[in-house]
């Protein structure tokens, strides 16, 4: 049976309606690129990136080509971690997180 709606689209509605979930998305990510799976951690960035802002916005925030972030997030992307970990921060301090504990 197909998708009445894209998933995209789908996914964009919730992020812009649920703060909650959008927070979900990141702390899901950081799970996922913790646990070794950088492959779905990068996935999922990609997938926050879409729905709530822009390539072109996070290109602007970080200083990183918006083609270059493109390719870093597409499925054969490979980022350096610094690239990763300088999107991510952006990302967590635009929708006011500290995904960060201390012990």
């Amino acid at each position: 049976m197909p998708l009445s709606r894209p998933f995209n689209h789908t996914l964009k509605a919730r992020a812009i309606r649920q703060p909650k979930f959008r927070a979900a998305l990141l702390r899901e990510a950081a799970d996922c690129l913790l646990s070794g799976d950088h492959r779905t951690a990068m996935s999922v960035v990609r997938d926050y990136i879409k729905a709530v802002s822009s390539y072109a916005e996070v290109a602007k925030a970080t200083g990183i080509h918006e083609k270059s972030l493109v390719r870093m997030f597409g499925p054969s992307g490979n980022p350096t971690t610094s690239r990763f970990a300088n999107v991510f921060a952006y990302l967590q301090k635009k929708e006011g997180l500290s995904l960060t504990t201390s012990a």
